[in-house]
């Protein structure tokens, strides 16, 4: 009875903060390219674009965002609004590269963005990547050996930040043993699963590039196994019904969704003040 109270709760207080946020922020829907080849008029170009993979990555910028308006898109939820006066698009792509590159792309035909910040979560692979620290990418690989090398310099590594090259993996990476072993391989100090297509579909349209992560896991911590069956599922309906089944085969995993989950509300936090400190520094950067 006390796992299924803990269910209960959990799946309703998500339920109900989905809810709210589709209210409040009026989710729209936009087809694009226009059905039947019609044409329609260019939608406002916008100065940045963040890319994260899910709203929860997002949800801390969205907060600081005005005039807020949000529509699916065909490959996309797309967040328009501004900071500080900067016309801003805050983009989930969804989770895994193929995903990241579609949305990717279809956000640079709509919205021809001067910037594309590749941002959210990732794992640490290295002792001194640490939860809730941060990593600015100096470079981005993937396991293919492709690596793209990410100009200027946007930070200093310092305690909590670090500079470095950034892994783009295929899958969830859980075990310590498994980081170990791509630290080992790829000289990578942190790795996730977007970056390399965001900014790949950056490079190809000479448009700036640059990654910001926040570490929810480090070497010290073990994901639970049901994780990326969660995270793989499409719509926020299957990741409750997928978590549902999780916690119905392991009650344990009850609690450890619940820490994922407060950690990752802290680090979104973390990510969108680092955020709002960058943009004024690429605008500069812009102009001169």
């Amino acid at each position: 009875m006390f796992v299924r109270s803990l269910l209960q709760q959990w799946m309703r207080q998500n339920a109900e903060q989905t809810m709210r946020t589709l209210l409040d922020r009026g989710l729209k829907t936009r087809p694009f390219p226009a059905p039947d080849g019609a044409e329609t008029e260019p939608l406002p170009p916008v100065e940045i674009a963040i890319c994260c993979a899910l709203q929860l990555e997002a949800g801390g910028i969205l907060d600081l965002l005005g005039d807020l308006q949000s529509t699916r898109c065909p490959s996309l939820i797309e967040h328009l609004g501004s900071l500080n006066g900067t016309p801003v698009a805050v983009v989930e792509t969804g989770v895994g590269r193929t995903a990241a590159a579609r949305a990717a792309r279809e956000l640079i035909a709509m919205r021809r963005p001067r910037w594309i910040i590749s941002a959210g979560f990732a794992g640490g692979l290295v002792d001194a990547v640490a939860r809730q620290h941060l990593v600015l990418a100096t470079s981005v690989m993937d396991e293919s050996g492709s690596e793209l090398a990410i100009p200027g310099s946007w930070g200093a590594a310092s305690a909590g930040v670090h500079l470095g090259r950034l892994l783009t993996v295929d899958r969830i990476v859980r075990t310590a043993e498994e980081k170990r072993q791509l630290a080992e391989k790829w000289s990578a100090c942190a790795c996730d699963m977007e970056t390399s297509a965001v900014l790949g579909a950056a490079q190809e349209q000479g448009i700036g590039l640059l990654s910001v992560r926040v570490v929810t896991d480090d070497l010290r911590d073990e994901l639970p196994p049901d994780i990326e069956s969660i995270l793989e599922q499409k719509s926020f309906a299957s990741r409750l019904g997928a978590a549902a089944g999780a916690v119905l085969r392991r009650p344990a995993s009850v609690k450890e969704m619940w820490n994922l989950r407060e950690q990752a509300i802290v680090a979104s936090d973390r990510l969108a003040r680092v955020l709002q400190g960058l943009i004024p520094s690429l605008l500069r950067h812009q102009e001169s």
